[in-house]
C-alpha cells in the first residue's frame, strides 16, 4: 500500500500481516518506514511521557525527603529539649529534697527545742512549787510568831 491509497497501514496491521505470513499482501519500502518510524514516534512519546512521570515522582520523592529530613531535625531537637527538661526537672528534684531534708531537720531541731523547754518550764514549775510551799511554811511560821506576840503582848 502506498501514501496515494485511502488506508494507511499500522504497525498492527503489520503483525497480522506478518503472522500471517505476509499472504496477499502489497507491502512497499515506504510504507515499512512510515510503519516504522510512526512506531518509533509513539514509543519516543511514551517514553517522554514516562521520563515526564519519573521526574514527576522524583520531584515528589525529594520533596518527601526534605520533608523526612525537616521532621528528623524537628524529631532531634524535640529529644534535645526533652533531655534538657528531664535534666532540669532532675535538678529541681535534686533541689527540692534538699530543701526538704533542711527543713525537716529544722523542725527537728524545733522539737528539740520545744521539748527541752517543756522540760525546763516543768523544771522550774516543780522548784517553784517547792519555793513556794517554803515561802508558804516560812509564812505559817511568821504567822505564829505574830500571832504569839500578839498574844503575849
Amino acid at each position: 500500500m502506498k501514501k496515494s491509497d485511502k488506508q494507511e497501514m499500522t504497525i498492527n496491521d503489520l503483525a497480522k500481516q506478518m503472522a500471517e505470513g505476509f499472504a496477499g499482501a502489497k507491502l512497499y519500502t515506504d510504507d515499512l518506514a512510515i510503519m516504522v518510524a510512526d512506531g518509533f514516534a509513539h514509543t519516543q512519546g511514551q517514553i517522554n511521557d514516562l521520563s515526564n512521570k519519573v521526574s514527576s515522582l522524583d520531584g515528589k520523592v525529594s520533596s518527601l525527603d526534605n520533608r523526612t529530613s525537616s521532621l528528623e531535625s524537628k524529631m532531634d531537637g524535640l529529644a534535645t529539649d526533652l533531655q534538657d527538661f528531664r535534666r532540669e526537672f532532675n535538678d529541681f528534684r535534686s533541689e527540692v529534697r534538699s530543701e526538704f531534708r533542711t527543713l525537716w531537720r529544722e523542725v527537728e531541731q524545733i522539737n528539740n527545742r520545744l521539748d527541752r523547754i517543756e522540760k525546763n518550764k516543768a523544771e522550774e514549775i516543780v522548784l517553784i512549787s517547792s519555793d513556794l510551799l517554803v515561802l508558804k511554811a516560812k509564812v505559817a511560821s511568821l504567822e505564829q510568831k505574830v500571832n504569839k506576840f500578839k498574844l503575849a503582848s
